[in-house]
This record gives structure tokens, sequence and C-alpha cells, in this order.
């Protein structure tokens, strides 16, 4: 099958990028931000309330009781294990925020009358680290796109027939229309010559 070069394409239908996906999606950073408080907030309470250990153990509780002094508490190994914990749970996502930004922001979409060119990540962008840091580019007639999808995190999703590219777009729902409005007009294009040449 032959290659569609750039200047075969056609006229520029649609396009979108990255950036402007992660300009619109902006306000997910205040729940990133939000969660990982969270976690750190969580850590300290759990290291407060279980990280703690009387000196002497249940002895040193007794002999302060008898005596009417409070026995010192040393930090346990459940302290650190809390503590670090929440920190480092807040980092993973913070930085799983980040690199599916940035990486988000290297896709685009170009959509024109004979096919459409961009750069795409794999399958499970978003979900999986291999995916989401691993872009190709993409050029591919109307014909070898089988289907094309908006996944769970509102990103345009390209199969071409067992390939699928994942776009980052802030206008997925358009893009999807005016892909699809081609494929439609590709389909019965070839319906007609089909028929054409059987009469």
């Amino acid at each position: 099958m032959k290659k569609v070069g750039i200047k075969f394409m056609g006229k520029l239908l649609i396009s979108g990028n990255g950036k402007d996906f992660v300009k619109s999606t902006a306000t997910n950073w205040i729940i990133i931000v939000i969660i990982a408080i969270a976690f750190i907030v969580l850590g300290v309470i759990l290291a407060n309330q279980f990280g703690y250990q009387t000196l002497g153990g249940t002895a040193g509780r007794v002999a302060g009781g008898v005596f009417g002094v409070t026995p010192p508490q040393v930090r346990t190994v459940a302290y650190y294990i809390f503590m670090w914990g929440g920190i480092i749970l807040a980092a993973i996502i913070v930085v799983h925020g980040l690199l599916q930004d940035i990486f988000a922001t290297k896709t685009e979409i170009f959509v024109y009358e004979n096919g459409i060119k961009g750069i795409g990540g794999g399958p499970k962008f978003a979900q999986s680290l291999e995916d989401t840091t691993t872009v190709a580019s993409f050029e591919l007639e109307y014909d070898r796109i089988a289907s094309v999808d908006i996944t769970h995190k509102k990103l345009l999703s390209i199969n071409a027939y067992g390939r699928v590219y994942v776009i980052a777009v802030a206008n997925a729902n358009e893009i999807i229309d005016v892909i699809n409005d081609r494929l439609r007009q590709v389909k019965s294009s070839k319906a007609t010559v089909s028929t054409e040449s059987v009469t």
C-alpha cells in the first residue's frame, strides 16, 4: 500500500495537540496536590498513632502508673514506615502526573481530506509507564483506520488495524466527528466504485 505524502493529504480539516489538552486539564493538578497532601497527612497520623512504644513495654507502663510518672515513648520502625510511606506515595502521584503531562504535550494530530498524521502514545497511555513515555509518529490513509474512540481519560484513540495510537487533545469529540465523517465518505465512495465495476 502506498504511503500518503504530506503534499497528497489535501486540505487540513482539523487538528489538535497535547499542549492544549494539558492546559484544559490544569484543574487536575488541584486534585493531584490534594491527594498527595492527604497521603502525607495520613502517614503522619498513622506514624504518631502506631509508631511509638513505651520504654520498657508493659513493665514500664505499670511502673510508671505505680510511681505516678509518664514513661518515655520511643519511635519504632512502624513510625518510619508510615511517615516515609506517605511521603513516597505522594511523590509517586506527583511524578506520575508530571510524566503524563510531559508526554501528553508531545502528542498531536492533523486531520486532512485524504488521511491523518501525527504523534501518539501507546494503547495504555496514562496507565502504563512504557506506553506513556513512548511516542511514535503515524501517517495513515482513511482505509487504514479501523476505528476512533475516546478513552476513559478523555484521550483520542486511533485503531489502525492492530496498531493503536493515543493522542491527548482538548477537542477529541470534534476530531472524532471529522474522522468518522471522512471514514463514511471513503466507505461510500468505495462501495460506489465497486458497484460501478460490477455493472
